[in-house]
Order: C-alpha cells, then structure tokens, then sequence
C-alpha cells in the first residue's frame, strides 16, 4: 500500500493532476482502444475496407499519452520536459468527444449538428491546452500579464484551428472515400441541418455556374466544402473568443488579489517592524 501511495505521489500529485483525473484518462483510454478495436473489425476485416476512420480513432488513442511520450522523446529540452500533465486531461477530453461519441456512438450520423458541435466545443479547449503551454515554458515564479498568457492561448487555438481544417481538405483529397468536409446534398450530412443555416438561413452563392463557349451551362458548382470548413472555423472561434475573455478575466482577478495580499503583507512587516 505504501509503494502505491508513494508511486501516486512521484507519477500523479507531483505532476499537478488529481488521482481522479488520472483514473478518468485510464477510462477515456480504453474505451477509445474498445471504439477503435469495433471499427477496425467491421470495416477492415469484414468489409476489406481500410477506412480514414480507423486512422482518426487511432489517431486520438494515440493523443491520449501525447504529453508523456513528449516528455520523454524530448526529455533533454527543459520546457517540453516541463510539460503540464493537466494539459493531457485537456487533449483526453477533445479526443474522447470526438471518436468516442462521434465515432463509436456514430453521433455525426445520428445527430446531424454533432460535426459542428465538436468544432465549437475544441475550439475553447485547445485555448485552455495553450494557457498549460504557457505555463509549461514560462520560468518558474515568472510573472506573465492576463493580456500576453490570453493571447498566446487563444492564438495557439487559432493555430490548430487552421491545421485541422488543412488536414479535413488534405485528406478529402487525396484519401477515397473520405468526406471530412460533409456539405454534400441528399447525404446523413445534409447542409440544411447545420446550425449556421438554421440562423441565418440559406446561402445565396451555394452553387456557381459555369458557362461553355457558347454560352450553353456546362457545369454547377457547389461551394458546400468551401462552405464547411469556414463555418466550422467561426465556431471554434467563437468558443475561443468566449474562452479567451474568460480566461484573461480570471487571471486579472487572479493578479489582483495576489497583489493585494502582498500589500497586506508589507504591511504587517511594517507593523512588526515598527
């Protein structure tokens, strides 16, 4: 009971996550393998089908120990070794949300708004990931002001934000059968669902035609994908605008009340002084 007791204190306290988190990351971990072991059966080996689901249920099993396999790959560089563990709890949630429900529960085919859902929710996670990266290669006892540790946040959010829609085109690209970008008519993903239309209705330049030489249409062209990534990259950025505010709002009460407190204890050194 000891050596466990000790081990919790080396490996999980010391590192600045509760014993609670640490057992939600174990849970978030296997039912991510269980998801990614049921997809990789019925599309893989029963229907021959090495689908770009599988490299995404993989790819957020595998998010799930990005801090320590970095601390460990990169143990000679001083920021990353000091990489927050908190910041794994952040990265846990985001991809759990994501294949857990999304892909082992199919919510991005039963629940047609679930894509943009998810869009909105990480975009204010991955703020909170940016503040532990902040606070991972800041000196310790270094004074960051809320202005500079909110705008490296949210700008890390940004960040990500424009990388994982790049990654949405690349693979609709070059990967058959992908459709990560789902604005397509008359499919589970129909655009008339999403939230973004149902507030501000229809677009008015959804489709683009092309006319031939002579003047006859030769094609219609739709901006539905156009029309995704955009409109995924609002909601992220909403919630991280929303993230940001609340972030810089709780360290600037934060700052002030430390100050407040170290004025009070000057004070006092004064009065003994004295």
């Amino acid at each position: 009971m000891d050596k466990i007791k000790s081990w919790i204190d080396k490996h999980v306290i010391a590192n600045g996550i509760t014993v609670f988190e640490y057992i939600v990351w174990w849970i978030m971990r296997i039912a991510l393998l269980s998801v990614l072991a049921y997809i990789f059966k019925i599309k893989f080996i029963d229907e021959g089908n090495f689908s770009i689901r599988i490299v995404q249920i993989a790819g957020c099993f595998l998010a799930t120990f990005t801090v320590p396999i970095v601390r460990k790959l990169f143990f000679f560089i001083k920021p990353i070794k000091n990489m927050t563990l908190r910041m794994q709890t952040w990265i846990n949630l985001t991809a759990f949300v994501a294949s857990f429900f999304g892909q082992g529960l199919d919510f991005y085919h039963e629940i047609p708004t679930w894509d943009k859902i998810v869009h909105l929710f990480t975009g204010g996670i991955v703020v909170l990931i940016g503040n532990e990266l902040v606070n991972s290669f800041s000196k310790k006892n270094e004074r960051i002001s809320p202005f500079n540790r909110t705008l490296a946040s949210a700008g890390f959010s940004c960040f990500v934000i424009v990388i994982w829609e790049n990654y949405e085109f690349l693979c609709d690209y070059f990967w058959e059968g992908s459709a990560l970008q789902r604005y397509e008519p008359g499919d589970d993903y129909d655009h008339l669902e999403t939230l973004f239309v149902k507030f501000f209705g229809e677009s008015v330049n959804n489709n683009r035609i092309e006319y031939a030489d002579d003047g006859s249409i030769e094609a219609v062209v739709t901006n539905w994908q156009l029309f995704d990534t955009n409109v995924d990259m609002l909601y992220a950025m909403i919630c991280c605008i929303v993230t940001a505010i609340a972030l810089f709002t709780f360290y600037t009460v934060k700052e002030k009340k430390e100050r407040k407190a170290a004025r009070l204890t000057e004070e006092d050194l004064e009065k003994i002084a004295a």
